[in-house]
C-alpha cells in the first residue's frame, strides 16, 4: 500500500474547498476575492498533477480514463436521459427540454449556459458539472 503524502492531501482539500466556494458564491464572482479564488483553485490541481506525474503506457492511460471519467459521465447522462424521457411522457413534470439541444449540451458537458464562439445563435444549456462530479465523486 502506498504511503499518502499529508501535505498534498491538505492542499487538495483546500483546492476542493476553493472550487466549491468559487462555484457557490456567485455574488462575489467578479470581486477581488472571486478573482483570487478562480486564479488559484484549478491551477493547484495542475501543479499537483505535474508533481505526482508518473509516465504510463498510453493503453493504460486510455483504459483508466474511460473507466474513471467516461463511464461515470455516461451513467449520469443515462439518468438525465431517463428523466427527460419521463418528462416527455408526463409533460411539465420537471422541465421541457429540446432533445437535439440536450444532446449537444450533453456532449459538451457544461455547468453553465454558453454561446459558442463559432455560432452565437446556438445556446448550449447547462446540464450540470457532471465532469467535475465524476472526478471528485
Amino acid at each position: 500500500m502506498k504511503k499518502r503524502i499529508d501535505w498534498i492531501d491538505i492542499v487538495r482539500a483546500m483546492g476542493m474547498f476553493l472550487i466549491i466556494m468559487g462555484h457557490t458564491l456567485e455574488g462575489y464572482t467578479y470581486s477581488i476575492v472571486g478573482k483570487l479564488i478562480f486564479a488559484v483553485h484549478v491551477p493547484v490541481f495542475f501543479v499537483l498533477s505535474g508533481y505526482l506525474y508518473k509516465e504510463k503506457p498510453v493503453k493504460k492511460v486510455f483504459k483508466s480514463g474511460n473507466v474513471n471519467l467516461l463511464l461515470p459521465y455516461l451513467a449520469t447522462l443515462l439518468i438525465v436521459v431517463i428523466i427527460t424521457r419521463f418528462n416527455f411522457i408526463f409533460p411539465n413534470w420537471i422541465y421541457k427540454l429540446d432533445m437535439h439541444n440536450f444532446l449537444i449540451s450533453a456532449f459538451y458537458g457544461s455547468g453553465t449556459n454558453l454561446n459558442p464562439f463559432w455560432d452565437k445563435s446556438l445556446t448550449i444549456n447547462a446540464i450540470g458539472a457532471i465532469w467535475i462530479e465524476s472526478i471528485l465523486g
